[in-house]
């Protein structure tokens, strides 16, 4: 588990199309995110701080995701054993017997004890599902198989604290079965 920022960040960064935003726009880049009136310059020991403390919290922000995908390149090559195997295994046959009321939000729930975490680790965990496709809806399906332009990420409507797209799944929409083989197919054959 304490690799799994850098899967959020590949997820919502991997098919992000070359583009152009004007220096002068007052809103954040439509396709990025990235900027915006306002916009400060950005404290890397934050970063790292959130990539550590919760598996990263801003995947979806080009700066973060440059950042986790170069701390994961000074990395020795590594690779999941049968506990990680087994917790993937725990993680994901949970996240399948959820109610149909369950939400992105209050999934972490459901998921104490699947692995060694806290809530807003588990939350995170939701959030980098959310971001591969696996906890997705049809029509919020996260950065699988496609990209989706920040300008079409929004939030429901309320307080959801759960970015885009796990912040619109329910247990009524399980698990992206593709996108489960795709990231973890892998993983999970025996």
């Amino acid at each position: 588990m304490d690799l799994r920022s850098v899967l959020g960040s590949f997820a919502a960064a991997r098919l992000t199309p070359p583009h152009r935003r004007s220096e002068s726009a007052p809103m954040p880049c439509a396709v990025c995110g990235f900027g915006g009136t306002g916009s400060r310059p950005v404290d890397l020991n934050v970063l790292n701080f959130e990539r550590l403390k919760w598996g990263g919290v801003r995947h979806d922000s080009p700066v973060y995701a440059a950042f986790d995908l170069e701390r994961f390149a000074e990395l020795p090559p590594c690779g999941p054993g049968p506990v990680d195997r087994a917790a993937l295994r725990e993680l994901l046959d949970r996240i399948a017997a959820v109610p149909p009321d369950v939400t992105g939000a209050t999934l972490q729930k459901e998921l104490r004890g699947a692995f060694p975490s806290n809530k807003d680790e588990r939350d995170g965990v939701a959030a980098i599902l959310g971001h591969c496709g696996v906890l997705a809806t049809p029509a919020k399906p996260g950065h699988f198989p496609n990209f989706v332009p920040h300008r079409d990420r929004a939030a429901p409507a309320g307080r959801v604290d759960m970015p885009y797209p796990a912040g619109w799944w329910t247990g009524t929409d399980g698990l992206n079965a593709e996108a489960v083989r795709f990231w973890f197919g892998h993983l999970l054959d025996d």
